[in-house]
């Protein structure tokens, strides 16, 4: 009984190496892709499983790796995935936030020009301009003051 134990953990590890083989040797492709797909069956009425399977796009086609009917053993492959494609998915989390971020910069800069025109003043780019033009507004119309007076 135990050796029949040792010889199905073997054979799960050696299904585990070669999987993991399959994922390196193609790592082009399951870095940026592939997930673990869990899935029914039914037969004669009776809902059977869940399997599961690793799918992935090779070019156009649809590809599939059967991992069986492990929970255990579909978790080890996805964790593997994991650390394959996490530099991937930080990059794309850090391109999102630097999106995010341009966006609310925009929208501040155009609050910020919508509170200079109300001063007669502009921006361009981080640059107030305009200055020259309020200053000269200013004197003039202190000059215009002092003539009714």
């Amino acid at each position: 009984m135990q050796e029949s134990v040792l010889e199905n953990r073997n054979l799960v590890d050696q299904k585990f190496r070669d999987i993991c083989d399959r994922i390196e040797s193609r790592l082009d492709v399951f870095a940026h892709q592939g997930t673990i797909v869990e899935s029914w069956r039914t037969y004669s009425g009776r809902k059977l499983g869940p399997y599961y399977r690793l799918s992935y796009r090779d070019g156009e086609k649809q590809q599939s790796i059967y991992l069986g009917k492990s929970k255990e053993f579909a978790d080890r492959v996805k964790q593997r995935l994991d650390e394959i494609q996490s530099p991937v998915k930080q990059q794309r989390r850090m391109e999102r936030i630097i999106s995010c971020a341009r966006a609310e910069l925009r929208e501040h800069k155009r609050r910020w020009n919508a509170d200079l025109e109300k001063f007669g003043l502009s921006s361009k780019g981080y640059e107030v301009r305009g200055w020259r033009r309020e200053k000269t507004k200013k004197r003039i119309d202190a000059d215009n003051e002092e003539k009714r007076e």
